[in-house]
């Protein structure tokens, strides 16, 4: 992945280009853009318009248990629209930061690689991460589908820093496994 990123990153840098079938140097390798996965997701990410960001960032928050509807309607919570978050995942696909499988929905994208998703989750500040925590909690425990798993809503909620809201979930979760 590190190679990937990192030769993917000096490509669109402009530092190599294939000439004549063969890789090439344009220019001379810049400090700190081999080997550092954080500056490559940074450098990838920094120029997001505002939609595309909070689409990536909803991704990047819960992507483990959202995809489709739940993200179109999560985001559709602060403004944009079903095309609006069509738009954002393919301009998140174009830079490199997530992937559609082939035959699936844009909709259903994943954040490209386990270790770039961290790396977005760790950039993110904490009070941000809570607050989406808290979206994807409050849609979770309303959704019918989620419903069959309450702790899926409950484990969002406790990362939110709402343990009791949290709680009655995950008893509810318990409680299901016990029937």
């Amino acid at each position: 992945l590190l190679l990937h990123e990192s030769l993917r990153q000096l490509v669109e840098d402009g530092v190599i280009a294939q000439r004549d079938g063969r890789w090439v140097e344009q220019m001379p390798l810049p400090d700190g853009v081999v080997g550092d996965l954080g500056l490559i997701v940074v450098r990838r990410s920094q120029h997001l318009k505002p939609p595309v960001r909070l689409v990536l960032e909803a991704l990047t928050g819960v992507e483990d248990t959202i995809g489709g509807a739940a993200l179109e309607e999560m985001v559709a919570r602060h403004g944009l629209s079903a095309g609006e978050v069509v738009d954002a995942l393919e301009a998140l696909e174009r830079v490199g930061l997530i992937r559609v499988e082939p035959g699936q929905p844009v909709t259903a994208a994943r954040i490209r690689h386990p270790l770039v998703r961290d790396e977005l989750y760790r950039q993110l500040p904490a009070e941000r991460r809570k607050a989406l925590h808290e979206d994807a909690g409050e849609l979770f425990a309303r959704l019918p589908g989620a419903s069959a798993f309450p702790s899926v809503a409950g484990g969002h909620l406790a990362l939110a820093g709402w343990p009791h809201r949290a709680l009655d979930a995950l008893i509810r979760a318990a409680n299901r496994c016990l029937e």
